[in-house]
């Protein structure tokens, strides 16, 4: 059972370490060359997590390194629920560690927020392994279809982002001069 904080998380400090329950661990690449375990592209093949600590890296590193980034954000899920959490960062993080047990669960994430902010938000999906273009990406994560997490998280970009207050923020529209309301 996830702990009822991350529906609401907002994290600012050095560290926290999050309890979560899932199986899969991805980050938005941009590219199913780049973060080749983890990005939004390779979900069917080579995604069980062995038991361990797992790092990533403040560097370029293909398979570990954070500024290979496109999209401030990672999410946690296990295929077989409806349950995706989804951690948002202000700026790039310096490093994280996900925990995993020897089931191959994710059981804690280890965030590094540096000078950012971190976010969690919990998104609900019927179907977590639906492909229904048979692109070999499951639905929920597809940029091409609306209401995707993908496409829905693409609004937030490490640089557009603007915090005005304890729990309001403002991104800057596509259009780049409207400042648009995000609650």
């Amino acid at each position: 059972m996830r702990h009822p904080a991350l529906k609401r998380l907002r994290v600012v400090g050095d560290t926290v370490t999050i309890h979560v329950s899932g199986k899969v661990l991805v980050m938005s690449s941009g590219t199913t060359g780049v973060l080749p375990r983890y990005n939004e592209y390779t979900l069917t093949e080579g995604r069980a997590l062995t038991e361990g600590i797992h790092s990533f890296t403040d560097d370029t590193d293909i398979n570990t390194g954070l500024h290979n980034l496109i999209y401030p954000w990672i999410a946690c899920f296990d295929p077989a629920g409806s349950e995706v959490d989804v951690f948002i960062f202000t700026k790039r993080p310096k490093n994280f560690q996900c925990i995993v047990d020897a089931s191959g669960t994710i059981t804690q994430l280890v965030l590094y927020p540096g000078n950012g902010i971190i976010y969690g938000r919990n998104f609900l999906y019927a179907n977590l392994t639906q492909d229904s273009n048979a692109d070999l990406i499951p639905d929920f994560l597809d940029s091409s279809l609306p209401g995707s997490i993908t496409k829905v998280l693409q609004i937030y970009d490490f640089q557009k982002v603007f915090y005005v207050s304890s729990d309001d923020y403002f991104y800057v529209s596509s259009d780049g001069y409207t400042l648009e309301a995000i609650r």
